[in-house]
């Protein structure tokens, strides 16, 4: 893997940083972690991973680059991530900017509409970020607004409010902790958990073999 080094020092520190998620929302961070492992076991075709929000310019495009960069740190295969608003927008170019902070190499394809193109290391594919808007049609039923949704199937809520709370902002900065890094330590979380469960799954199948 060669992940550049300066963006290989956020993932560690990421993955030191898993204190500052207090019990209560580990226990929901947990909850989803469950339901995308019950998911990728009952499919035989690739999990696909949503962040949706209202304009997908910010929240949800920061959780769709961790959320791709830790499937591929821990080499989590047929995960699909995307991200998508309910409101037309478009990716700010300050918000490629503090992605390009953490130590991506982010190239801009078309600043008139906000498309970027987001690299984590050399031999890596590159990921494109842009704003979709996503037809809510299919998920009246659902509270589908600020939710991962897999496999257009389900909607489970997990993301961040908008603004982030007074108290888990105000903790967070208090340790030098930005949004981006907020949220990069909530899906590390995630996808180590869930990383973590489907290693130990596996050890168990073969320990029966």
């Amino acid at each position: 893997m060669s992940i550049f080094p300066e963006l290989f020092v956020s993932i560690r520190r990421f993955l030191d940083s898993f204190y500052l998620i207090d019990n209560q929302r580990r226990a929901s961070l947990d909850d989803i972690v469950d339901k995308l492992l019950i998911k990728s076991l009952n499919l035989t075709y690739d999990l696909h991973v949503n962040f949706l929000c209202n304009h997908n310019a910010k929240r949800s495009i920061y959780a769709h680059v961790w959320a791709y960069t830790a499937k591929v740190f821990f080499g989590i295969d047929k995960v699909s991530i995307w991200s998508s608003g309910i409101d037309p927008s478009k990716v700010k170019h300050s918000t490629a900017i503090s992605i390009a902070d953490k130590g991506f190499d982010v190239d801009v394809l078309d600043e008139d509409t906000g498309v970027y193109s987001v690299v984590l290391g050399e031999h890596l594919p590159n990921l494109t970020i842009f704003s979709k808007k996503c037809d809510l049609n299919e998920w009246q039923e659902e509270d589908s607004c600020t939710c991962v949704i897999v496999n257009c199937l389900d909607s489970w809520e997990y993301f961040q409010q908008n603004p982030i709370p007074c108290d888990q902002m105000l903790y967070a900065k208090q340790q030098g902790v930005d949004m981006l890094d907020l949220i990069g330590i909530e899906v590390f979380y995630i996808f180590s958990e869930l990383n973590r469960k489907k290693q130990g799954m596996q050890s168990r199948k073969l320990a029966l073999v």
